[in-house]
């Protein structure tokens, strides 16, 4: 049996006593060609509003967002070392295959993408 403060509550805000809603499902928009990637460096694009840069390690693609969350410097212009993003600014490292600050002087990591392949196609998912 429900309290009357309970009732009053369920009454005014019922959202807060429902299942909450599952994730939206993702979607996946078109990248490009694998080949339309140069392998070992960073190539910007815009997608859905987002600016962000892939990068093409033989087979493998990676996408994250293109901004050093320490100073904002494009991450299109940093340099690989194996799987690691260096920063051209300050030198900062992340992980390309989670975004996470490997080195500072960044503490936040960087947001990734997931992109899969179909074919020749390259598609990356946006929510």
């Amino acid at each position: 049996m429900l309290s009357r403060r309970q009732t009053i509550l369920h009454r005014l805000f019922p959202s807060l006593f429902s299942a909450p809603l599952p994730p939206p499902p993702p979607v996946w928009v078109p990248l490009g060609a694998l080949d339309d990637f140069p392998d070992g460096q960073g190539q910007p694009v815009v997608i859905a509003g987002r600016k962000i840069v892939v990068f093409r390690l033989g087979e493998e693609v990676y996408a994250l967002h293109n901004a050093c969350p320490h100073n904002r410097v494009p991450l299109s212009s940093g340099s690989l070392t194996g799987h690691t993003l260096i920063c051209r600014a300050h030198a900062a490292r992340f992980d390309l295959k989670t975004g996470a600050v490997l080195r500072g002087p960044a503490r936040k990591p960087v947001r990734t993408y997931a992109v899969r392949q179909t074919g020749h196609a390259l598609e990356i998912e946006v929510r």
